[in-house]
């Protein structure tokens, strides 16, 4: 229940009684604390997210990129959180700080935290409600991210037009617009 005196007595015996209660009724208190107690935490969802989706999906530039992130920005800030208590105001508190000086970077954290949180809601995890993603709502897209522009080279061109040909006969509507696309800039 608590050490006195940073529990009051009567908080004390107040709390004895809700558990005798929950006991009366056939509940086990003790057991709800240590779910909560075994909850993951979000040190726990970034191991899995490494495992499952950086190691799997992402290449080498963005795997550095994504333990980067979540190392020196995600894990500092949130990384003793509960997965299933962290809201929309954590996440715009991380990337409001992260924001004002960095906006590429927020932009990629929330991007981030968003697939592991995607990953948290799956049914192998259910660590989190479906529907639940804190980083759907948070409020990211305010940061003006620059678009940058990059010019195609010659011998991407090549790589270009053999893809385009190979798909030509499955999708020739589709291929047929990417070329308007190319030739119109």
């Amino acid at each position: 229940l608590g050490n006195w005196p940073a529990v009051a007595i009567e908080a004390a015996r107040e709390a004895a009684k809700d558990w005798l209660r929950k006991v009366a009724k056939g509940e086990d208190p003790s057991a709800e604390r240590q779910t909560l107690r075994r909850a993951p935490l979000m040190s726990d969802l970034f191991v899995e997210y490494d495992r499952e989706v950086v190691e799997k999906e992402y290449g080498r530039h963005a795997q550095i990129s994504a333990r980067s992130a979540w190392n020196k920005h995600v894990l500092p800030s949130l990384g003793a959180m509960r997965v299933a208590d962290v809201t929309v105001a954590d996440v715009n508190k991380l990337l409001g700080k992260l924001g004002r000086e960095h906006h590429a970077m927020a932009a990629n954290v929330r991007a981030y935290m968003s697939r592991a949180f995607q990953l948290a809601e799956s049914s192998a995890y259910g660590w989190r409600p479906k529907l639940s993603n804190p980083c759907r709502d948070a409020e990211c897209m305010a940061f003006g991210v620059r678009r940058r522009k990059r010019h195609v080279k010659p011998n991407e061109f090549v790589a270009i037009h053999e893809r385009l040909q190979s798909l030509a006969v499955e999708y020739p509507w589709h291929v047929a617009c990417v070329y308007a696309i190319l030739y119109s800039g």
